[in-house]
């Protein structure tokens, strides 16, 4: 038998009614796109329950979009809802993956081949969807076969992930392990007008990988950062170090395999070196302490100490 196409699948789904009229509404177009996808290029639909859409109040980017009633912000909340290929339960694994969706927005996402989402299936049978500021989003029900692809039902909308700046700020109010303002604040350092802030590039650049050293770990280094803020251009390369922009795409956790290290060149010039040991994550000596926070135009590591571009 043929399968539903895509609007049948919303009519006969009383849960997705608000999903449909969003649609409707503010991005009939995208609307036409998923009805006439065809089954030999299939996608991934996360499609939100009515409660996810009363729930947005609550939410960083999601939340003011419908408030505003801003509808290209909205366009693209939508489109981040979409990934190409058919990813069903089966495709899942115990451990995160980063799949590409149809957000490609430059002013939201700067990331080649489109914006990552990640998807995880935990115990076995729970399957979750994690998006910007760490927004966690679990399948109420999966695998709905329509004519384009597959539909998965979530309980709340993925959140599109903020720049650097937003993301870190966010994490000030995180455990102490996780704050990242020390080092927010010194890409903010400017002393003169010949050099321009590293914040600037954090937030022009695409396809970032950013190892962010947390308050500890500069508070461990506080004399030698003085000492660095003289020298601005010293201090904007020690920034720079953290910093590797790829052509290849930003370079999640998954890009790390076991038993291979990885070398990366950093903004610096200087190279970086990924490994394994006992089960982490390491970049040189510093041990990876959070892994994959997705920023607008790539990914954040959260890292244990200052690296050194000396060491490299």
């Amino acid at each position: 038998a043929d399968l539903p196409s895509f609007s049948d699948t919303l009519n006969k789904t009383a849960n997705l009614s608000t999903f449909k009229n969003v649609l409707e509404n503010s991005y009939p177009e995208l609307l036409a796109l998923l009805e006439k996808q065809p089954s030999s290029s299939p996608i991934t639909i996360l499609a939100p329950n009515n409660d996810a859409f009363a729930k947005t109040i609550y939410y960083p980017v999601v939340g003011p979009a419908f408030d505003h009633n801003d509808v290209v912000a909205i366009q693209n909340i939508l489109d981040y809802h979409v990934i190409p290929g058919s990813i069903g339960s089966d495709d899942l694994k115990p451990t995160f993956q980063y799949f590409p969706t149809w957000l490609n927005n430059a002013t939201m996402s700067n990331v080649t081949a489109g914006q990552r989402l990640g998807g995880v299936m935990q115990n076995e049978k729970e399957m979750i969807w994690v998006s910007g500021q760490s927004s966690r989003s679990p399948a109420v029900e999966t695998d709905i076969k329509f004519a384009g692809g597959l539909i998965h039902i979530i309980s709340s909308l993925v959140t599109p992930p903020t720049r650097f700046p937003d993301t870190a700020e966010l994490f000030s109010t995180a455990a102490e392990p996780f704050q990242l303002t020390s080092f927010l604040g010194a890409t903010y350092y400017s002393p003169n007008k010949s050099v321009t802030a590293v914040a600037a590039l954090l937030n022009e650049t695409s396809d970032l990988t950013i190892f962010a050293p947390n308050n500890a770990a500069l508070n461990t280094i506080n004399n030698a950062i003085s000492n660095l803020a003289k020298d601005p251009t010293a201090l904007s390369t020690l920034l720079k170090y953290h910093i590797v922009a790829s052509p290849l795409g930003p370079w999640y956790s998954t890009n790390f395999t076991d038993g291979n290290s990885t070398t990366l060149t950093t903004l610096a010039g200087e190279s970086l070196t990924i490994s394994f040991s006992s089960n982490s994550l390491f970049v040189n000596s510093a041990r990876i302490l959070t892994q994959d926070l997705l920023i607008a135009n790539g990914v954040m590591h959260v890292i244990d100490a200052v690296l050194d571009p000396q060491e490299a």
